[in-house]
């Protein structure tokens, strides 16, 4: 039987993974939906939902990328909001279609989207608003090319319209087929948004200034962003902010993801650097020991050596490798991530906890385990609350700058997040995560949120208590307590060795 992706089973991880594959920074945290012209911000979100409520997170994520990537925003100098209006329903097609060519998964997220919207929640026409009706009529056509359900929704708008400018919708058809035909960028919608309003200009003029329809026509024309419909954009996020208040009452049980903010570092002094130094050599011998056994001799198959009998059947398939010989195992394929708790309640223990994470970093970039080191929080002030601060990245050679502040919060949950969101889209075959703490998260149930998520992403998570049991009770079977630098190497042995070598894949 298949098996089902992972990412699908959480929202945090599937809008991530949704913005790497776009090369596009995703933030989740807050309470609201919008997008700076770098990032997309997402609100806070259930750790999962039901199918509409992803629908809604995965077409919002697109189709923000799909402007972020495709959308020239200089063009839009000394417009009107009917012009910036116009300008978006054609944009909005442009750019999704855009995308969809590149990535021919979006257009299935699309399509579900426009129906969403647009056929199974989207009212009758409002006869006693032509001139918004015009407008729906508009949006509703463009979108009748990919969705052609639609197009029962666009002839009932336009049935009503043609009463009220039947040459109006003649001439405007045409600037749509042409928009249809050939809109190659952002300045191209541009045009042909200026050119419907000046249509509705030239049809205002030509009627009596009594008339009901000229003078919807003029309100039309002066009106303000704030009297015109919303845009798709913030249709999605105004969905997505009301979705998310509604999936739990209580705000814990939603995701928030740590931010990124600076910390002094310094240099460990030298007398930290020469125990370090003597700790890793002896950490690094045990360890290179064990992996030398794993990567021991072992039978792999051959077209010569001995029958394997469990083998035999695969003659049928003239396949000559039936036989067992002693091969060479490669070595492991590991990226470790130590995420370093330095809230207040770390601060008697932050200059011990320091110098464990440099000694695990350097023993592991000894062995040529893809390393990274994060501490958390970054901060203690009301906006540093749920932050991190990379000490060490992956990829970036260790360095000796471990001496650091403890003090603030405990997000725990958050930044577990963060490390797990930063380690799915690494290349190596096994990742593993160690969480060196005194095991007191703020939020208990954030932080177990976390932990699942990591499980549903093949990440596994291992806990070091630094003079504190604590850890113990968030993972009772995957963590270890020390209470001095000295018992860092048999316990890391005892750990790691149950961490890096259980289960090694071949």
């Amino acid at each position: 039987m298949a098996r089902t992706n992972p990412l699908l089973h959480s929202l945090p991880l599937l809008a991530s993974a949704l913005g790497r594959s776009y090369g596009i920074q995703v933030h989740i945290g807050g309470n609201r939906a919008w997008t700076d012209g770098g990032v997309i911000h997402l609100p806070s979100l259930p750790a999962e939902a039901d199918r509409t409520f992803l629908g809604l997170v995965r077409g919002y994520v697109d189709h923000e990328a799909a402007h972020l990537r495709h959308t020239d925003f200089d063009c839009l100098r000394d417009l009107t909001a009917l012009e910036k209006h116009i300008w978006n329903i054609f944009e909005d097609w442009r750019v999704e279609n855009r995308l969809a060519a590149q990535y021919p998964g979006c257009r299935r997220n699309f399509t579900w989207l426009i129906r969403h919207l647009f056929l199974e929640r989207s009212p009758e026409p409002d006869e006693q608003n032509p001139a918004l009706l015009l407008l729906n009529w508009l949006l509703l056509s463009v979108r009748s090319w990919d969705v052609p359900e639609l197009s029962v929704r666009v002839r009932k708008n336009r049935d009503i319209l043609d009463r009220f400018w039947p040459d109006l919708l003649v001439r405007v058809g045409m600037i749509l087929e042409q928009v249809r035909r050939s809109c190659p960028d952002s300045q191209a919608c541009l045009d042909a948004a200026r050119a419907v309003v000046r249509e509705l200009g030239h049809n205002a003029k030509a009627l009596p200034a009594a008339e009901p329809q000229a003078a919807s026509v003029e309100r039309l024309l002066r009106a303000t962003e704030k009297e015109l419909p919303d845009e798709l954009g913030a249709i999605l996020g105004k969905s997505l902010e009301l979705g998310v208040q509604g999936k739990d009452e209580h705000a814990g049980a939603r995701v928030q993801v740590a931010t990124i903010a600076g910390k002094s570092m310094r240099p460990l002094m030298a007398e930290q650097l020469e125990a370090a130094r003597r700790i890793t050599l002896a950490l690094r011998t045990r360890l290179q020991g064990k992996l030398q056994a794993q990567l021991a001799c072992h039978n792999v198959p051959s077209s010569r050596g001995r029958v394997a009998t469990t083998r035999l059947h695969r003659l049928a398939a003239r396949d000559s490798k039936i036989f067992l010989r002693q091969g060479q195992r490669t070595a492991m394929n590991t990226a470790v991530h130590l995420l370093l708790d330095c809230s207040g309640s770390m601060r008697r223990r932050i200059a011990m906890a320091g110098q464990v994470c440099h000694v695990l970093a350097r023993t592991m970039e000894l062995m040529g385990i893809n390393v990274a080191v994060t501490a958390f929080p970054a901060g203690h002030g009301e906006d540093d609350l749920q932050t991190v601060a990379p000490l060490v990245r992956h990829g970036q050679p260790v360095h000796t700058r471990f001496s650091i502040a403890a003090s603030g919060k405990t997000p725990m949950g958050e930044a577990l997040w963060w490390a797990i969101l930063e380690m799915v889209p690494l290349r190596e075959q096994r990742k593993i995560l160690l969480l060196v703490t005194d095991g007191d998260p703020d939020n208990h149930e954030t932080a177990k949120q976390a932990l699942s998520a990591a499980r549903l992403a093949e990440i596994e998570v291992f806990g070091l208590g630094i003079d504190s049991p604590g850890i113990a009770g968030l993972m009772p079977r995957r963590s270890i307590n020390i209470q001095a630098i000295r018992e860092l190497a048999p316990a890391m042995f005892q750990l790691f060795g149950q961490a890096l070598f259980h289960s090694t894949k071949s």
